[in-house]
């Protein structure tokens, strides 16, 4: 007995339509060294972490303070960096300068982590392996860079700004397949 049109209708999920799963098949191993290098990244960070205000660093002590009390930093104001801050301070762990120390790090190692997964968009698929050592090496190498590492253990722009244009690159590239 049909009960209607639709009696036919048979349900799948999404993991039986073929091109999703050999995507996935793709991916996965991209999300997981990119989670790596997120975690590894990270954990250098926050071991070289400014504790708390820095006399190297008047901007960063500026902008930590900004950040608690949601006012003006000098020229631009950096509006952005500093509602994310305010989100940081939040945290329940060291002093406010510490919390937007820490937010330098996590947004310089989730730019790493893009970074990464940016390279492996651009390698191509021909020779995935390889692409993917190339990609981790150069991400690595850049979040260990001198200059690079500096920023993410103070309160500074930079870190957060890397984070912002390889989310826009990435998000680009991926629009663009």
């Amino acid at each position: 007995m049909q009960v209607g049109k639709w009696a036919d209708l048979q349900i799948c999920s999404f993991a039986d339509l073929p091109i999703l799963e050999l995507t996935m098949k793709k991916v996965w191993p991209d999300v997981l060294i990119a989670l790596l290098i997120f975690t590894l990244c990270l954990a250098v960070y926050d071991a070289t972490l400014t504790p708390s205000l820095s006399y190297k660093s008047p901007d960063g002590n500026e902008l930590a303070t900004v950040c608690y009390t949601l006012g003006l930093a000098h020229s631009t104001g950096y509006p952005l960096y500093t509602w994310l801050g305010k989100l940081f301070t939040f945290l329940p762990i060291g002093d406010m300068a510490h919390r937007v120390n820490l937010m330098s790090a996590v947004l310089g190692a989730a730019g790493v982590a893009l970074l990464y997964l940016i390279l492996c968009l651009l390698g191509g698929d021909r020779y995935p392996a390889p692409s993917r050592l190339a990609s981790a090496f150069g991400a690595l190498l850049f979040g260990f860079s001198l200059t690079f590492w500096s920023q993410t253990g103070i309160a500074e722009v930079y870190a957060p700004n890397l984070f912002m244009v390889a989310l826009t690159v990435w998000l680009l590239l991926r629009w663009a397949r």
